[in-house]
């Protein structure tokens, strides 16, 4: 009976330490996106204007982006905070973003700590996308946004 013990406890700890590799494989490292691809930017799309903005996330970096929008909108419908997935940053979004824009909407976009133009020597989290996030859309910046 001993034996199982042992041996599920040898399975756990093998399972940890694969789990903590995959997580530093993921996260470990910076995300400048995939040099194969040509990332879009406002001027593939006629109208839509940009703003570059930044802003700190909680560890201190600089998180950078812009708010994009529609020349010929007039007032915004609101605004959008628009957060990217894993990978490449913002810019890979760029027709999603220019459709919502095209919509009405100003759009908030920007790098992830450890992410294209974002500082961060690595993407840290999932926990660190979601403070990038809170930061993205604190009253004192998304404040100074609206006003645009």
């Amino acid at each position: 009976m001993g034996w199982i013990f042992c041996f599920a406890a040898a399975f756990a700890v093998m399972i940890f330490l694969l789990a903590l590799f995959f997580l530093h494989a993921v996260f470990g490292s910076r995300c400048e996106g995939d040099p194969q691809l040509r990332y879009l930017t406002n001027e593939n799309f006629d109208g839509l204007s940009a703003e570059p903005v930044s802003f700190s996330s909680s560890q201190g970096q600089t998180l950078r982006g812009a708010v994009y929008f529609r020349r010929d909108a007039g007032e915004f419908a609101g605004l959008v905070l628009f957060a990217h997935g894993m990978g490449g940053g913002h810019r890979s979004y760029m027709t999603e973003i220019n459709t919502i824009a095209s919509a009405g909407f100003a759009v908030l976009a920007y790098d992830n700590t450890g992410t294209m133009a974002s500082e961060g020597k690595s993407l840290g989290s999932f926990y660190q996308a979601v403070r990038d996030l809170q930061a993205a859309r604190s009253e004192e910046h998304t404040s100074e946004l609206q006003s645009h």
